[in-house]
């Protein structure tokens, strides 16, 4: 058979094109030897396009056949196709969360969602509008720029933000839209909400209580951890040093993003945090260690709004 099948496609061709300034040039020789591997490819290659799953015609249903090419061969691999996508829009974002504990579906929001619903939002004023508008848009700079320098380990410390207000002001609702548009971004992300998460910690703790607990290192290591409603928990010495700080002073010291809110201000937690009355001094020093962690990580943002308002 001759090799102008291969030419006549167009992933082929592309690739051929894309090779021939690099050390490993896709030639006719190149495309002899990888006869079998590429006739495989063309007999069953078929393009989708976007629509409803039932109209793909895939061999497999929702999987696009690839082909790459690298040191002098050919690779096949598959990949959800535009039907899929099509049908699984959310699918990017939920690949991307380590952990969530929100329905991505219910809530697929991100940031120009978040612009876009603010045109009709009728719930706060003109200036509660702006307020948010700004913060949601200097938030979201946040997370590109982050995501930009994501592997480089000199990369400059990037803050994310500690956002207070009332309680049912919106202030969840902007961090999931950050946390989807992070996820969309092929950003790790870890998005949970304090008093739940601890609960599961220490579920699995009781289970696994000569081992590490695997939240807290997911937290740890998440690209971009978003803490809603902390300091919302029942508090603990537990909580505070075996776990906030914990987290917080790796993060720190690898300078990964961080956002947090809370219907507390930054002062309010040493009276949360402040818990052994018996021990003044030592109780201080370790809530200013953690509140050290926070502010070094975070800058503290105060949202307006009154309670019981939802955007």
């Amino acid at each position: 058979m001759d090799i102008q099948i291969f030419k006549d496609n167009k992933v082929i061709a592309n690739l051929i094109e894309n090779s021939k300034n690099e050390s490993h040039e896709i030639t006719d020789e190149v495309l002899k030897q990888n006869f079998i591997i590429l006739f495989e490819f063309v007999s069953d290659y078929t393009e989708c396009s976007t629509g409803p799953i039932k109209e793909c015609k895939q061999r497999i249903r929702g999987r696009q056949l690839n082909l790459t090419f690298k040191n002098s061969n050919f690779y096949l691999s598959s990949s959800p196709c535009a039907h899929f996508l099509y049908e699984n829009k959310n699918q990017t974002i939920k690949n991307n969360y380590i952990y969530k504990d929100f329905s991505v579906d219910a809530f697929p929001k991100t940031v120009k969602n978040y612009l876009e619903d603010l045109k009709t939002e009728n719930f706060f004023s003109a200036e509660e509008i702006q307020e948010r508008e700004l913060i949601i848009k200097n938030s979201g700079k946040l997370v590109v720029d982050y995501i930009k320098d994501i592997k480089n380990i000199d990369r400059t410390n990037i803050k994310g933000v500690y956002l207070h207000g009332n309680p049912g002001i919106g202030k969840t609702t902007m961090l999931k839209t950050l946390a989807n548009e992070a996820a969309k971004r092929d950003a790790k992300v870890f998005f949970c909400t304090a008093p739940d998460i601890i609960e599961k910690c220490k579920e699995q703790f009781s289970k696994n209580s000569n081992s590490s607990i695997p939240y807290i290192d997911q937290m740890k290591k998440a690209d971009i951890l978003f803490i809603d409603d902390f300091a919302g928990e029942m508090v603990s010495s537990w909580t505070r040093d075996n776990l906030w700080y914990i987290i917080l002073n790796y993060r720190m010291n690898r300078k990964k993003l961080t956002f947090m809110s809370s219907n507390f201000t930054f002062y309010e937690l040493d009276k949360i945090y402040n818990i052994n009355k018996n021990n003044k001094e030592i109780e201080v020093m370790k809530v200013a260690r953690l509140k050290e962690r926070i502010t070094t990580l975070t800058t503290f943002v105060t949202l307006m709004g009154k309670q019981s308002k939802r955007t």
